[in-house]
């Protein structure tokens, strides 16, 4: 027991003590300069606080709403005075700092608003004070009052045009901004032009052009429509340059701000006029007068007139007609200003005519000329040589007042020249006008004809320019028959004799004898690959073939031939195109070599089913066919077929194989003496030429079973179908 009431005794003791020590040793002093402070709203000072080491400080501020602070930094809020409290965490040790919070100084100053302002008119500047805090009162004012002034709220006003700078102050002089304003003139808004509309030639007349409101810009642009008319300075002159009319532009410093005016450019007005020409002629001859009028850029144009028209007459381009011996006085007068004129006095002396030859000829065709012009010289040299035409029969010719003459009827007519001044005087001139009868006919066209195709034949009548109407006949009708215009047609196998008679004297005939010989449908040729010529009516190259290593093979067709030369082979199949229609065959892989289409024609039957190879290699075709006509033709002997073999191989021929891959036919391996029909449906088919030896009659083949080249065309839906031709290759050897 004593034991525990000495260590109590202990304790307290050391209790007390300990509680002694920290009342006296707690140390909160701030600095003197921090006890009171000002601060501007937002801005923050921290302020220093000495403690007793190991304390921690709280710190409150008796309003927010002026001033608040952290960990000792004290940031203003608003305009007003407050304290802040520093206080030893869970002791009784405090101390207050007295707190001022003022508006912050301006720090800057910015404008916004327009820089141009028009005269006569406001614009609002706006000044904003930055901080946005500090004290807003701004102070305006202006470099030049006499071009804008500014109100206390502003508002800028425009005197007159120029530069001028407006600064807006704080509070704080050396805070402020300027911005420089730009017074313009207004916009115009429209343009009057005054002045005269007509200038004369050579000279000159001013325009003036004014500017809506006054106090726009007045600057003006003139142009001229057409400077070679009249031209325009930029004073607004106007020089007129040549007759005609033209529209001056004056623009304003906005383009779509204009006005313009018509003017019109005049010749001056005429001032005296002279006449030029002989003073002497004779009766029944023809003089020209000009008129010059002055000044020479005046209208030149006069009306002419006499004073006797039974002496004289003159025409409207002062070409003056002596009538009778005398004096006549002509009058050239201006046109546009008839008092202005001239008078001219001509002497007319009389030379009277004492023969008359009369030229041409005395022995025409009827029906070769239409017309034939005769000629009549007066003598003596310089009479008149006026005179008056006339026939005794006008039923046979007439005669114009030039001396054309028209005949009309076969006859002898006397065609008469009488002096126009000296009736007494003429001449007569005897004409015979015969019949134009035709004096033979020559034929030109084929004297071997295809059935089913037609022939033109044309007749040509002589002498040159006779009547070219003839009537066409033929011998036998059932064989051909002939149009009026010329065109056989074919219908049988045989002879005939085409005549031809001339429509006016039907004793002048010509005949022709001419083969009909059978056909197949006529076609034109195909084009076949690329590097084929061929050639159809009229001689135009549709395709061509060049270097397939072979020479001295021909195809016949009728009379016709294909020949083939070393590097370059030419198709002739002429004259096998009967009216326009479409191809056969259009292409499936026009990138193969194969037969495709042309574009310049058609044809109006089938072609040959198959491609064409012609080199020593052979190859395969892919066809198609629509199925409208159920046979097609295919000759493998002579298309396809072959002679022999050197190379001891059996097979050769054609094979047609369907999408399927089912054989249709096969010839590979049998030698064919005639054409085959084959019975194939519509679809797509393979052609496959095997090999054959070199010495080949179509000229095709292939080595060693291979397939040397692939031909893909289709036959076009839209063809009409008929029968297949059928083509003999043979050495032409």
């Amino acid at each position: 027991m004593r034991r525990f009431l000495g260590l109590l005794f202990v304790l307290l003791i050391a209790f007390v003590f300990v509680g002694c020590t920290t009342k006296e040793q707690i140390k909160l002093e701030i600095k003197e300069e921090d006890k009171a402070i000002e601060i501007a709203v937002g801005e923050s000072k921290t302020v220093t606080v000495e403690v007793t080491e190991g304390y921690q400080l709280e710190w409150s501020s008796k309003s927010n709403d002026i001033a608040t602070v952290a960990n000792g930094t004290i940031t203003g809020v608003s305009e007003g005075t407050t304290e802040v409290v520093v206080k030893v965490k869970d002791k009784d040790v405090s101390a207050t700092i007295s707190v001022t919070v003022v508006k912050p100084n301006p720090t800057e100053v910015v404008i916004t608003g327009d820089t141009t302002v028009i005269v006569g008119s406001a614009i609002k500047l706006s000044a904003t004070v930055q901080p946005s805090a500090a004290d807003q009162t701004i102070t305006w004012e202006s470099s030049d009052e006499t071009i804008a002034t500014v109100d206390s709220q502003g508002n800028v006003t425009g005197l007159k045009p120029g530069q001028v700078t407006i600064t807006a102050k704080s509070v704080l002089e050396n805070v402020k901004k300027s911005v420089t304003i730009e017074v313009v003139r207004p916009q115009p808004t429209k343009v009057t032009i005054t002045g005269d509309t007509k200038v004369i030639i050579g000279s000159s007349i001013n325009l003036q052009a004014t500017v809506e409101p006054d106090i726009a810009e007045q600057t003006i642009t003139w142009e001229s429509s057409d400077p070679t008319i009249a031209s325009v300075n930029q004073e607004g002159k106007v020089t007129g340059l040549s007759v005609g009319k033209v529209t001056i532009t004056a623009k304003s410093v906005s383009e779509n701000v204009k006005a313009t005016i018509e003017i019109e450019v005049v010749l001056p007005d005429p001032t005296n006029v002279t006449i030029i020409g002989p003073n002497e002629t004779r009766v029944g001859e023809q003089i020209q007068l000009k008129a010059v009028i002055a000044p020479a850029l005046a209208n030149q144009q006069v009306i002419w007139s006499v004073d006797n028209e039974s002496l004289a007459t003159i025409d409207e381009n002062g070409k003056l007609t002596a009538l009778a011996k005398g004096q006549v006085k002509v009058i050239a007068r201006s046109k546009v200003k008839e008092e202005v004129f001239a008078e001219y006095t001509i002497t007319i002396i009389l030379v009277e005519p004492t023969s008359i030859t009369i030229s041409g000829s005395n022995e025409i065709y009827l029906g070769q000329v239409q017309t034939v012009q005769y000629t009549a010289t007066v003598l003596p040299a310089g009479v008149s040589q006026s005179v008056i035409w006339s026939v005794d029969n006008e039923s046979i010719a007439t005669i114009d007042e030039n001396g054309l003459l028209t005949p009309l009827a076969v006859g002898t007519v006397k065609i008469i020249a009488r002096s126009a001044v000296k009736e007494e005087v003429y001449a007569e001139y005897t004409l015979v006008i015969k019949e134009f009868l035709p004096t033979g006919i020559s034929i030109t066209g084929k004297s071997k004809v295809l059935i089913g195709l037609t022939e033109q034949y044309v007749a040509t009548v002589l002498p040159e320019g006779i009547s070219q109407n003839v009537i066409w006949s033929v011998d036998n009708e059932t064989l051909a028959t002939i149009n009026a215009n010329g065109v056989l047609t074919p219908l049988a196998e045989g002879t005939i004799v085409i005549t031809v008679t001339s429509a006016l004297l039907n004793t002048v005939q010509a005949t022709i004898e001419v083969q009909i010989v059978d056909s197949p449908e006529a076609v034109k040729l195909l084009e076949i690959a690329q590097g084929y010529t061929a050639y159809f009516p009229g001689g135009d190259v549709v395709a061509f073939i060049e270097n397939h290593g072979f020479s001295g093979y021909t195809l016949e067709f009728g009379d016709k031939q294909l020949l083939f030369y070393g590097e370059k082979a030419f198709i002739s199949l002429r004259a096998m195109q009967q009216g326009e229609g479409i191809l056969p065959w259009q292409a499936v892989q026009p990138h193969t070599e194969g037969p495709v289409p042309f574009s310049n024609g058609g044809v109006k039957k089938s072609g040959v089913v198959g491609p064409v190879s012609n080199d020593l290699n052979g190859g395969t075709g892919v066809i198609y066919y629509n199925g409208n006509d159920s046979k097609v033709i295919v000759d493998s002997k002579h298309l396809y077929g072959y002679q022999g073999n050197a190379w001891g191989h059996g097979s050769y021929g054609v094979i047609l194989v369907n999408n399927e891959g089912t054989i249709v036919t096969n010839f590979a391996g049998a030698t064919l003496e005639a054409g085959v029909e084959i019975e194939i449906p519509s679809g797509y088919y393979l052609i496959t030429m095997y090999q054959a030896e070199r010495q080949v009659l179509a000229g095709i083949g292939v080595t060693d079973n291979q397939v040397r080249r692939n031909y893909s065309f289709a036959l076009n839906p839209n063809f009409e179908v008929g029968k297949t031709i059928k083509i003999t290759y043979h050495n032409q050897e």
